[in-house]
């Protein structure tokens, strides 16, 4: 239970991966359309890491998530911990990379905590071993 680590997303399941054999990681994915304060903090109680995947290719519903990113970042349980967020599909010709995403989600904002931004592709399978690298790191 230790090595376990919360990701939010927007389609209200739950599915665990396991990477490097080392590191079991759970999603739980909570709908970004309803935001409610006491599941959410709830839901997030304990945790260590917030780990915020977005949409890289839906400009649209980007500022959304935004909304959504700042309110779970600033839930009062959760001040200090480390932010990462995973710029999904990448592999999508009109995808944002992740510096245009930091920049519209204004996450040079985030004070007194440290924070990255991956650009991966869950698809293919690429940048989220890099990604939960920085995880571990956090940790050593």
């Amino acid at each position: 239970e230790d090595n376990i680590i919360d990701l939010l997303s927007e389609k209200e399941r739950m599915l665990s991966i396991e990477l490097r054999e080392e590191y079991i990681k759970r999603f739980g994915e909570i709908s970004q359309t309803t935001f409610r304060k006491h599941i959410w903090e709830e839901f997030l109680n304990g945790s260590d890491i917030i780990v915020y995947v977005v949409d890289s290719a839906d400009k649209e519903r980007l500022d959304l998530a935004t909304e959504e990113f700042w309110r779970v970042v600033n839930l009062s349980s959760l001040k200090g911990i480390p932010v990462l967020v995973l710029a999904n599909k990448q592999d999508l010709p009109d995808a944002l990379d992740a510096g245009e995403i930091a920049a519209k989600m204004k996450l040079f904002q985030l004070r007194n905590r440290s924070f990255a931004v991956y650009p991966i592709s869950a698809l293919k399978g690429e940048g989220i071993e890099e990604a939960f690298k920085w995880v571990a790191d956090r940790f050593k």
